[in-house]
């Protein structure tokens, strides 16, 4: 029985099959079971092969399998995974058969056997993937519209809030998959509950199932003081037809430039935290190549007496 119990585990352990697998699993042998509703993502593309296939194993044995279903209304394939124990508390790993290569490959998530729970549902289905979710999947504010940039490469997150909200208390909005926990100044945060200070830039720590990364949230509120009117993102001025004034490209690779039927006498440039870039007069072009992406406000003085204030985007 012992013998038998080996020759099982190595012919259908994870990641030995250069072919279709013949996963099955005998559900009667278990006391437990666990659900997923899931999608599969390998090398950050999602899976649309109705042959392939997910399997389950605790300690090398085979506890569950599942095959694709496409489901019309979403145009996705789900793998609806049952997962049988005997004990609660185990690690669950993970392998897919990737019919497209003819390769099993690993599952980076692991997660701890739960009788009866299940994680993920047709309109928010549980990720099987092969690769670390290293960014925020969304991010915003309870209650309020809001413009958010998401940095992966910078690992920063800024958002224009609009007039007269208070910064202090706000409660963020977000999802990382594959977060283990999310913290601020090692307060663990719950989406849509923990309220923060952001008139100040906030570190988000985050840590998954093999690093931690840091996040910071720039948090910049839409002003309108005395002598300024506010700007779409389309950098056309809005109201007084005798002054036009116009900042294109928008978004903008290298060169911005600004036309104005009023002389224009100064112009400052800052960062979504307030932090001055640089300064200038009279330009027609201002060289922005240098810049990192991201949210960026011009505030441009004209010898008509208006300071008018544009935002735009650094691609």
């Amino acid at each position: 029985m012992k013998y038998l119990s080996i020759i099982f585990i190595l012919a259908f352990g994870p990641g030995l099959f250069a072919q279709a697998p013949d996963w099955s699993v005998n559900p009667n042998e278990f006391e437990y079971s666990m659900s997923f509703s899931g999608v599969v993502s390998v090398d950050t593309v999602e899976s649309a092969n109705a042959n392939s296939k997910i399997a389950a194993w605790v300690n090398g044995e085979l506890r569950g399998t599942a095959d694709p279903v496409y489901v019309a209304a979403t145009g996705r394939y789900y793998y609806l995974l049952l997962v049988y124990a005997n004990t609660v508390g185990e690690t669950i790993k993970f392998t897919f058969y990737n019919a497209e290569t003819d390769k099993v490959i690993n599952i980076l998530k692991e997660e701890t056997f739960v009788s009866d729970k299940n994680l993920g549902s047709f309109s928010d289905p549980y990720i099987f993937r092969n690769w670390e979710n290293y960014q925020f999947n969304a991010f915003s504010f309870e209650g309020l519209d809001v413009e958010v940039e998401i940095d992966p490469d910078a690992k920063q997150i800024t958002a224009l809030l609009p007039q007269n909200t208070d910064p202090a208390g706000l409660v963020a909005v977000f999802r990382f998959d594959d977060a283990i926990f999310v913290k601020v100044n090692d307060v663990e945060q719950e989406s849509g509950v923990t309220p923060n200070d952001f008139s100040t830039p906030v570190e988000y720590v985050v840590n998954t199932s093999t690093k931690t990364y840091t996040w910071t949230i720039n948090v910049t509120v839409e002003k309108s003081g005395e002598g300024e009117e506010e700007e779409t993102i389309t950098g056309i001025k809005d109201g007084d037809s005798s002054h036009q004034l116009v900042v294109y490209p928008n978004p903008v690779h290298n060169t911005l430039n600004i036309d104005s039927n009023s002389k224009i006498l100064e112009y400052e440039i800052r960062n979504s935290c307030g932090i001055l870039s640089f300064q200038g007069k009279s330009p027609e072009s201002i060289d922005v190549s240098d810049l990192p992406p991201g949210m960026y406000f011009i505030k441009i003085k004209t010898d008509s007496k208006d300071t008018v204030i544009m935002k735009w985007l650094k691609i």
